[in-house]
């Protein structure tokens, strides 16, 4: 079963959250749901293939597998790998990949990692730009609308 993790680091250092702190974790929940549409997709491009690409640095291979299976799910050019990777491959665990993506639709771009192994896969926003800026909530709300018109199969608008 896939699982999201949220990774927040002001939070694991024992600080309080703040009110942003929150509103990035509301946005990673709602890309996580989002992005788990096509996880099934990326899993079978095989782990193999992953770790040499990113070894190799051939990130336009890379590239057009992992948009082919965005595709499936989500208008072309909305979720897009950001020419950065990374993996962890030892005797001990599965391998855990890390994809540096970006999301952008309606005048909203994300950029996040997003990070899979076997059993669960995660996402964690860096950063989130908007075309036109407003206050958090104004700005979520067209995160998740932003989300919500990518999508090939579109869900119920998201209420806020």
């Amino acid at each position: 079963m896939s699982q999201h993790k949220i990774l927040n680091t002001s939070t694991i250092s024992g600080g309080q959250k703040t009110k942003k702190d929150y509103i990035t974790e509301i946005r990673e929940m709602v890309l996580a749901k989002q992005v788990a549409q096509f996880i099934p997709e990326l899993r079978l491009i095989d782990v193999g293939d992953f770790i040499s690409c990113i070894h190799t640095e051939r990130f336009h291979h890379l590239s057009e597998l992992i948009e082919s299976a965005a595709e499936l799910r989500f208008y072309p050019h909305t979720m897009l790998f950001a020419q950065n990777a990374s993996y962890e491959l030892d005797w001990e665990t599965t391998p855990n990949i890390l994809l540096h993506m970006k999301f952008s639709n309606d005048g909203v771009q994300t950029f996040f990692q997003l990070t899979m192994s076997a059993e669960q896969f995660g996402v964690e926003i860096d950063h989130c730009i908007f075309d036109n800026p407003a206050d958090e909530e104004t700005n979520t709300s067209a995160f998740m609308n932003a989300l919500n018109n990518a999508r090939i199969q579109k869900q119920r608008p998201l209420a806020h």
